[in-house]
């Protein structure tokens, strides 16, 4: 799962008090096969004009897609007028991240193969052109 730098959506959620509401979706991986045909180009791309074109063909396998809510986040209840501090929006994406490996640990057995489930999930944040993976192991006692 990768999360954009600037965290904008956990922003957004914590300036108008709304939860958010983590998501995973088993099997989208397994829908594609990817190539990496003109990777360097495509790279650049993605890195000055922020924007991805993946180079993707369907397989011809059938697979089954499914989706799995997670518990709400709560951004809500500021009493402050002011935008969220950059601590305060990184303690909520430290609760996403683990929500997220919570559900993907529950339900990875039952929703993908199992050499796809024995690799887990890594949460990386994208950060200036470089991923900064996003440490929740002191976290996730908490949830």
């Amino acid at each position: 799962v990768y999360l954009q730098h600037n965290l904008g959506f956990i922003r957004l959620a914590m300036i108008h008090n709304l939860d958010i509401v983590p998501l995973y979706g088993f099997g989208e991986n397994q829908i594609f096969t990817t190539h990496t045909l003109l990777g360097g180009l495509r790279r650049m791309i993605a890195k000055h004009l922020r924007v991805g074109l993946p180079l993707i063909l369907p397989r011809l396998a059938s697979t089954h897609v499914q989706h799995v809510f997670g518990r709400p986040i709560a951004c809500g209840g500021r009493t402050t007028c002011n935008p969220p501090t950059d601590a305060e929006v990184e303690a909520i994406a430290e609760l996403y991240a683990a929500e997220l490996r919570r559900l993907f640990d529950e339900h990875a057995h039952k929703w993908l193969p199992p050499e796809v489930a024995r690799q887990g999930l890594r949460v990386v944040r994208i950060g200036h052109g470089s991923l900064d993976p996003l440490d929740t192991r002191s976290i996730r006692s908490k949830l």
